[in-house]
């Protein structure tokens, strides 16, 4: 029998209701017609694949940070639709609460140390460099074999480069950025104008050049501290940020480099030893090779495939050569190839790139106090939407004789009480 928190059964049986009952913190999930009552058994019956993407969300939240296994019992048409797409959600509630875990503490602490410094806005770059090739920089270790003709051919293309990435440049980016609240990577380009949000670390935003503020998807009240308008969901990592920054730009086409997405003889970076300290996960590649990964950089190549399926009108290009790849619509071509068929011309583009900086405004921000209104709407429903999914896991089996809805009302007043505790000194 599976060693698993919850275990995912595709059709009926009762088989498992001894392997469920020999530890009191495992689930079962069915997929069938035929119910079982019982209050760790939740079934799903599925009847059109319309409701797919919708079941395996739901799922995907209920074993959020869960060990599962997914088995089916029957010859399904859905079966294999359902797992793929249950993974891919599994990443993403994953990926969601992890960010949360620290309940926006440090991020709301770097913003308040931040608002002291000056930020142009963001909404004034669209459709600024429109058919202007981007170059999307990654520092996977495949980045060395191109940081000397990229050098070559840097007027040609916008060159788009963050955290890690910068370091290993041999020529200045046109835009850097930098947004992890906990890291600061190192920048030989200060004075490249440095696409960033309010949670940045401090550390990261000292530098010379100019700062351009971007919105934060996740916790809204960083915006309205820093009276930052607008939506911009960058993904996961820095390299989605870039991505849709490109987009955001009006580039064609949008041609990853360096984006390996993995460790390669064990190097995750090219130009840097590192040590991994993240959890890793074996995938295999397209040449058939076991290759380790980490859960964000999944993330990142399903948001960079989901990005590329709704921009159909825009090229997507992997230059990579190396690492996983990445699945059409994203395209995959060697960087000179991409230079001699998308980059012919000089586009002068270091001179446009500071007519366009010297012309946006600078935001809004001000020293606002936060009332307890503001923090309830702007951070703590934000948090609860996504840890509610772990209290109502447990809310469902806990045996106290008051109805679902009581006991969640209880743990949404004790959660907030939790970060207004932990936030007292920020």
């Amino acid at each position: 029998m599976p060693s698993v928190d919850t275990l995912i059964v595709f059709g009926a049986s009762s088989k498992y209701l001894s392997w469920l009952e020999e530890d009191k913190s495992r689930r079962l999930i069915q997929i069938c017609e035929k119910k079982i009552s019982h209050p760790r058994v939740k079934t799903y019956i599925l009847e059109t694949p319309i409701e797919i993407p919708l079941f395996a969300r739901e799922i995907a939240w209920r074993t959020v940070f869960q060990k599962i296994e997914i088995v089916s019992l029957e010859k399904s048409p859905f079966f294999e639709s359902f797992e793929k797409e249950l993974k891919r959600c599994r990443i993403g509630a994953d990926l969601l609460l992890s960010e949360a875990a620290d309940f926006g503490k440090t991020a709301l602490r770097n913003a308040k140390k931040n608002q002291s410094g000056a930020f142009r806005d963001w909404r004034g770059l669209e459709g600024k460099f429109s058919k202007a090739p981007a170059f999307v920089i990654g520092a996977g270790p495949s980045l060395k074999k191109h940081v000397d003709l990229l050098a070559k051919f840097q007027d040609r293309g916008l060159i788009l480069a963050g955290g890690t990435a910068l370091s290993a440049l041999k020529c200045p980016p046109h835009f850097a950025a930098a947004i992890d609240p906990k890291t600061t990577p190192k920048n030989p380009f200060s004075q490249v104008p440095l696409c960033t949000r309010a949670r940045a670390h401090p550390e990261t935003l000292s530098i010379e050049g100019e700062k351009i503020l971007f919105p934060d998807p996740a916790l809204p009240i960083l915006n309205w501290l820093y009276g930052v308008e607008g939506e911009f969901e960058a993904g996961w990592t820095v390299g989605n940020f870039l991505t849709r920054l490109a987009i955001h730009l009006g580039c064609d086409p949008i041609v990853f480099i360096g984006m390996d997405s993995c460790y390669i003889d064990g190097q995750k970076y090219g130009h840097l030893e590192h040590t991994a300290q993240e959890e890793l996960i074996e995938v295999v590649d397209a040449k058939g090779r076991k290759l380790n990964t980490q859960r964000d950089w999944l993330g990142a190549i399903q948001w960079t495939e989901e990005t590329a399926r709704e921009k159909e009108d825009l090229l997507f290009i992997n230059t990579s050569e190396e690492g996983v790849c990445f699945q059409k619509p994203v395209q995959e071509a060697s960087l000179l190839q991409v230079i001699e068929e998308h980059a012919k011309i000089d586009l002068q583009l270091k001179t446009r790139v500071e007519k366009v900086i010297q012309e946006l405004p600078f935001t809004s921000s001000s020293k606002k106090s936060i009332a307890d209104e503001d923090l309830e709407e702007k951070l703590l429903d934000p948090l609860w939407s996504v840890w509610r999914h772990i209290f109502e896991r447990e809310a469902e089996i806990d045996s106290a004789p008051i109805p679902f809805d009581e006991k969640m009302k209880l743990h949404k007043s004790l959660f907030f009480s939790q970060i207004k505790s932990e936030l007292a000194d920020v």
